[in-house]
């Protein structure tokens, strides 16, 4: 299983997950890049007419927890924006 987490803790991208102690331990790049190669071979996938390849690619993008980890950064952050331009 691949890991999300740098250092010793450990999260597998599927399976069991244990909770996230600190946001910052989470290898970003390697996120992103799962998730990015994912939406790839669904462009692919839809690009050849794939069908059942590519509906098998999009529940694994929605299962995923690279996915899950992406989304909740991005709605945190957008978040955060927001209240530090209110604040002003």
């Amino acid at each position: 299983m691949k890991s999300l987490i740098h250092h010793h803790h450990h999260i597998d991208v599927n399976g069991h997950k244990k909770q996230l102690s600190n946001w910052n331990q989470i290898n970003w790049k390697k996120v992103r890049k799962i998730v990015s190669n994912l939406r790839k071979r669904i462009f692919r996938a839809r690009k050849l007419g794939q069908w059942k390849q590519l509906r098998r690619l999009q529940k694994l993008l929605l299962k995923s927890y690279a996915n899950l980890l992406l989304a909740v950064r991005q709605i945190t952050q957008h978040l955060g924006r927001q209240k530090n331009t209110r604040s002003r």
